[in-house]
């Protein structure tokens, strides 16, 4: 194997590698299912595109179970990764009903509360994935049903009010705003995807469904196929693109006594012809590239050369490929496979796993004992050997090299000893950096409008409107796009601010990641119009902690079926320094200490604080928080963002003035901060709770770690009544989390999880 990077200029010192080895041709996607699709969950493609995999993963598995059925085999890891498909199945079947169309059984990218209509290409897509699912012995895997036909049959219908059957049979898009293909000038071309799209969805259809809808289903598959033959036989074959002639031939291949086999015998000659071949000292790579790419070597050719592969491998196999040329096809598609078993981005990811999938079925796993040994050359920095068997064939053995220079590794020797004939999976990984080189062609920029407080010493300082805005450089048509700003240090959004968010006619969806701290959107693709040529929404900052050395903020946009067409803009805001470093009115004590924040260090730094005389401004407040104002502020505390709460377990409660104990704090990403402090009020003040064991505080933003917390305007709340109020809130919790995106669930209201944890340990202890 002759180790050649793409890269001629690579950062010195930036090389890292490994090796990967595996029983299995999926070995790796089998490992990451969760992670195979490295984008944000809002939209109801983006759902699909996370389960499809793992339907095609348990196909592969349980077939593959059949046929190499060992005790051994059903002990632990067959069990874990099928268990973990089908949930990942069931969880995007609720997902996705989000995005359905209640009054006609349409799914749209977005949902029903911004698309009348809904989409027929994603409508097919999701009959498609469905449709395979719902075939699958989901109930015995994982004891619970997917009750998918009656969506699926409205599904259909949808389908089939959208095809043109009095006419020619073809279907049309009524919203062409996010379809996954680039559109062309020639409209027919245009309807021949569409209709290829639906057709390859009709022919996933189980049985029960082709029955149940009897001669409407019949009738809508003969009229699709008398528009792909009208449309093939009025246009050369030559003329169409390559992907296009393999998306027919796959569409078709589920209907062969439907179509004339004349004309579906001239398209695969045709698909046939235009492959290319590549010999190597590894073997054979065999693939097609889509004859619409003008670019070569560029991003967006990469992605049609993968999808067009597939496709045809789809397509041709196995009835129309040999098994040689079938592997030399898996084996090209397998070298643009990353680290996590995905591939470029969406799309093409799932009809690779499709693809190879299909035809890892051809291709043996080890099932008797099987040793691989690799080593490396000139440098013998690889030296491994793996033994493989029908307990850990489906383990993904993984191999760090660790820095290297290019020149040490140019090769690497297999040797694989097996007493039958076996498919083996070996990886080289590099991870590496470039030069960045800014791009003079950007199709779009972007620029940030900061609309900030100009004093730093005033409270108007920790709230920020920024306005980011996408324009495009030339008119030129785009996919969806996507906007993802990473908040600046110190910095938080607001959810029920961000619902309130003014929706025009380029936004389509915002969503706030808290772990990340990422706000993410979704915005309408530009057209070719010189007037479609901006895209700006407004959304407010608040400054929760003050960091010295703030990292900026950063916004990355791009093309959402062509990332590499992106852009980077940072913007940096007021720290507020003045704000956070001013005298905390109300107490006078002979030290007093302010903490600030630099690179996760605590630095002290001293202050002056002054006195004041209203004796009322200077307390806590005690007052009884009736029952249903304290489940608001635990909302807006641990869901919402825009209130603090912290728990303090007192430690020696004898001088008024000052109580040393544990205060704990609960941060975003289900994290629980706690740190020694003195809580610190006027002796003058009378509140009994701050006497007892354990109290809650709700009041303004503290600095982690900080050794004096003043309790002035800070209202305190007994354990007794936090824990009252704890059962009727996760009752409220247990509803409104049933609206939440499943993908969501985990990172929603996150506080919440150790907030609950610390009360049940304080209460149990």
């Amino acid at each position: 194997m002759i180790i050649s990077l793409p890269d001629k200029q690579i950062v010195a010192d930036s090389l890292r590698s490994y090796v990967a080895v595996s029983g299995n041709v999926v070995g790796r996607a089998l490992t990451n299912l969760h992670s195979l699709i490295q984008m944000p969950t809002g939209c109801g493609e983006q759902n699909l595109v996370k389960v499809a995999p793992s339907v095609y993963v348990l196909q592969h598995l349980l077939l593959n179970r059949q046929k190499n059925y060992t005790r051994e085999d059903d002990s632990s890891r067959y069990n874990r990764i099928i268990k973990k498909a089908a949930k990942y199945i069931l969880d995007g079947f609720e997902n996705q009903l989000y995005y359905r169309h209640p009054n006609n059984g349409a799914f749209s990218v977005f949902g029903p509360h911004h698309s009348t209509n809904g989409s027929t290409w994603l409508t097919a897509y999701v009959f498609e994935v469905f449709s395979e699912a719902e075939k699958l012995p989901i109930v015995a895997i994982a004891g619970q049903r997917l009750d998918a036909h009656d969506i699926l049959s409205s599904a259909f219908d949808f389908l089939l009010s959208q095809q043109q059957t009095s006419r020619d049979g073809c279907f049309e898009e009524g919203d062409s705003r996010f379809l996954p293909w680039v559109k062309n000038s020639n409209e027919v071309e245009n309807r021949l995807q569409l209709t290829a799209h639906v057709l390859a969805a009709l022919g996933s259809a189980s049985t029960a469904m082709r029955e149940a809808k009897g001669e409407g289903f019949r009738h809508c598959v003969r009229s699709a196929i008398r528009c792909v033959e009208s449309t093939v036989q009025h246009q050369p074959l030559i003329r169409l693109s390559t992907i296009l002639l393999a998306k027919v031939v796959y569409a078709t291949k589920a209907f062969v006594s439907e179509v004339t086999s004349s004309i579906r015998k001239a398209m695969i000659i045709e698909l046939m012809s235009r492959s290319k071949m590549k010999s190597t000292i590894s073997g054979s790579l065999r693939w097609w590239a889509d004859s619409a790419s003008m670019v070569t070597g560029s991003h967006l050719t990469k992605v049609l050369d993968l999808e067009t592969t597939a496709y045809s491998l789809l397509a041709l196999s196995p009835a129309d490929l040999s098994q040689e040329d079938q592997l030399a096809t898996m084996k090209w598609i397998l070298q643009q496979q990353n680290e996590k078993g995905g591939f470029y981005s969406t799309k093409d990811t799932v009809v690779a796993l499709h693809a190879l999938t299909q035809s890892a079925e051809t291709f043996p796993s080890p099932i008797q004992a099987t040793s691989i040994v690799i080593h490396s050359g000139p440098q013998f920095l690889v030296n491994v050997r793996v033994d493989l068997n029908k307990g850990n064939r489906l383990i993904t053995r993984i191999f760090e090299v660790g820095a290297h220079n290019q020149s040490e590794i140019s090769s690497l020797q297999v040797r694989i000893k097996s007493a039958a004939r076996v498919c083996i999976s070996i990886f080289f990984t590099a991870i590496y950096n470039v030069p960045q080189i800014r791009s003079k062609k950007n199709i779009f920029e972007v620029e940030v409008v900061v609309n900030h407080s100009t004093s730093s010493a005033t409270v108007a300082c920790t709230t920020a409107l920024i306005t980011p805005c996408l324009r495009s450089t030339h008119a030129q048509a785009t996919g969806m796009l996507l906007m993802v700003l990473q908040l600046p240090s110190g910095w938080i959004v607001t959810v029920d601010e961000l619902e309130k968010v003014t929706f025009n006619a380029g936004l389509r969806r915002l969503e706030f990641n808290a772990h990340k701290q990422e706000v993410s959107a979704y915005l309408n693709g530009f057209s070719n119009e010189s007037s479609d040529a901006e895209r700006c929404f407004t959304m407010a900052l608040h400054q929760r902690t003050y960091v010295q050395e703030a990292q900026s903020g950063i916004i990355t946009a791009h093309d959402y079926y062509n990332p590499q067409e992106i852009v980077n803009a940072s913007f940096q805001l007021d720290p507020c320094q003045l704000y956070w470093e001013q005298p905390l009115v109300g107490v006078a004590t002979s030290n007093p200490t302010s903490f600030v924040t630099k690179n996760e260090v605590t630095i002290p730094t001293t202050t002056t604080i002054e006195t004041v005389t209203d004796l009322k401004s200077l307390c806590p407040k005690c007052e009884i928080i009736e029952h249903l104002d304290l489940l608001a502020r635990l909302n807006r505390s641990l869901c919402l963002h825009n209130l603090s709460l912290y728990v303090f377990k007192t430690y020696n409660a004898i001088n008024r003035t000052s109580i040393f104990g544990l205060l704990h704090s609960f941060d975003y990403g289900n994290r629980l901060a706690s740190w020694n402090t003195t809580l610190m009020m006027l002796e003058d003040c009378k509140c009994q709770i701050v006497f007892e064991e354990v109290f809650g505080l709700f009041g303004p933003h503290i600095h982690p770690g900080s050794t004096n917390v003043v309790l002035a305007g800070r209202d305190v709340v007994s354990l007794e009544d936090l824990v009252k109020s704890t059962s009727k809130f996760k009752e409220m919790l247990e509803i409104k989390i049933k609206e939440v995106n499943n993908d969501e669930q985990t990172k929603w209201c996150a506080k919440r999880i150790s907030f609950f944890v610390l009360l049940k340990k304080l209460v149990t202890r």
